[in-house]
């Protein structure tokens, strides 16, 4: 028995209703709320689709509209699974929404679609094919989404934020999009992504775990602050070898274009196959975040061989601000060139970073620093290289005549029982030539096995 008719006419009457305890089978035309003001309470009913009949769900298109408690489940089989399949969509302006509930859509469980000034609090989200979450597509402005509880996807992101919901380079933006204490996990593709063209955007708060892709994700972004957000990685056998638990990549813009864009007491929790903080676009600032290998689930465990790296530069990025917070347990501590092939580096810098039981410390292998720092670092238990700087260009030439590198008061000591970290400098080049290079600076500190 479709039920859909009845509940059509309850919402174009523009009145406040009740959905009381039962289960209510819809079919897949719309139901629309388009009446401003409405209110809409679910004390315990289940709208539920019928299978085989696509369509949206619910659409809320209207201003000023209010739903609490309301429950969906799309679990029903359906002809096709994408976007057409959605069980909630808001395109309006002015929404409210307490307390959802929605399970097993065709599409993504919620949907909010070039809408604004919109707050969600306490969705609970889960198993959809695509996305639990998606905030999208331009004009898309104000959006509050406060302790979303997000469990598995099978094919898309936990909560997923973009301006171009198709992947284009459409030129649009989404603006002011906030997302407070999260609780996401097992995506079958990214926790959270602040995906192309997200700007002025916030996530801080909440528990991201088991992503198959990186828990935190941002492309083409600019101004985003994402704070206090902890990850636990998807288990390392489970890993595909290019694993990130956090990561800034270009989808179109670059890897030069300035994200300004701010990450701040980040921790990153378990081993990794590439890194546990990636840089693949530049104006990152990485303030006070933590990234422990040893760590699985907040227990310390006994230490794998190490792999990947804490913190990771890739590609032609600069503009790379890292300070403060702790790097433990990786292959490589700070990696400023993640393939080996020539790059540049303009004004990064690594400061006030703990950096231990790596096997290398810094790999600054065949980069070209212009304006760069690395300075009052330190950390003990580090099994090999302090820092690697062969086929880097450490000298000033008319080709580039700005080349500087600081290297200054680190304190890195190794295992008890090894031989001092190592420093490995470019074929005839030795630290005394770093001294005599214009804003250059090479002084290497003592350091003394544990």
């Amino acid at each position: 028995m479709d039920l859909s008719p009845a509940l059509r006419d309850a919402v174009e009457t523009g009145l406040n209703f009740v959905i009381p305890a039962g289960i209510y089978p819809i079919a897949g035309d719309a139901i629309e709320l388009r009446n401003s003001g409405q209110c809409i309470v679910g004390t315990g009913g289940v709208l539920r689709r019928l299978p085989e009949r696509d369509g949206i769900g619910l659409l809320v298109s209207g201003k000023g509209i209010v739903l609490r408690g309301l429950r969906l489940n799309g679990t029903a089989p359906m002809r096709a699974r994408g976007h057409q399949n959605d069980m909630v969509k808001v395109t309006g302006s002015r929404i409210v929404i307490v307390d959802l509930a929605v399970l097993g859509a065709a599409g993504s469980n919620l949907r909010i679609d070039r809408a604004n000034t919109v707050d969600i609090v306490r969705p609970v989200l889960t198993d959809a094919y695509q996305n639990n979450l998606i905030i999208c597509n331009g004009s898309t402005r104000d959006i509050r989404v406060t302790s979303p509880v997000c469990r598995r996807t099978t094919l898309q992101n936990n909560i997923f934020v973009t301006a171009s919901e198709g992947s284009t380079e459409n030129g649009e933006t989404v603006f002011a999009i906030t997302i407070s204490d999260p609780t996401c996990s097992d995506a079958g593709d990214t926790g959270i992504e602040l995906g192309y063209h997200c700007f002025e955007c916030q996530v801080s708060g909440g528990y991201v775990s088991n992503s198959t892709n990186p828990a935190l994700l941002q492309r083409d972004g600019k101004r985003n602050l994402w704070k206090g957000v902890l990850v636990d990685n998807q288990p390392y056998a489970n890993q595909h070898k290019d694993y990130d638990g956090v990561a800034v990549t270009p989808q179109w813009e670059g890897a030069s274009w300035q994200s300004e864009t701010e990450f701040r007491d980040i921790v990153v929790r378990g081993p990794v196959r590439r890194s546990a903080f990636y840089w693949g676009q530049s104006g990152i600032r990485r303030i006070d975040c933590t990234a422990r290998a040893n760590s699985v689930n907040g227990t310390d465990a006994n230490p794998i061989t190490p792999t990947g790296s804490g913190d990771l530069k890739s590609g032609a990025v600069g503009n790379i601000i890292v300070k403060g917070g702790v790097i433990d347990g990786f292959a490589t501590g700070d990696n400023w060139n993640f393939d080996g092939r020539p790059y540049r580096r303009i004004e990064c810098s690594t400061t006030g970073v703990e950096i231990t039981r790596c096997v290398r410390v810094f790999n600054c292998y065949n980069t070209t620093p212009i304006r760069c720092v690395i300075a009052n670092n330190a950390g003990i238990g580090n099994l090999r290289d302090e820092i690697w700087l062969v086929s880097a260009q450490l000298m000033p030439s008319d080709g580039e005549p700005g080349i500087s590198l600081v290297y200054d008061n680190n304190h890195f000591s190794a295992v008890v029982g090894h031989a001092p970290l190592q420093i490995s400098l470019p074929v005839a080049a030795n630290a005394a030539a770093l001294l005599l290079s214009p804003d250059s600076s090479f002084v290497k500190s003592r350091g003394t096995n544990e």
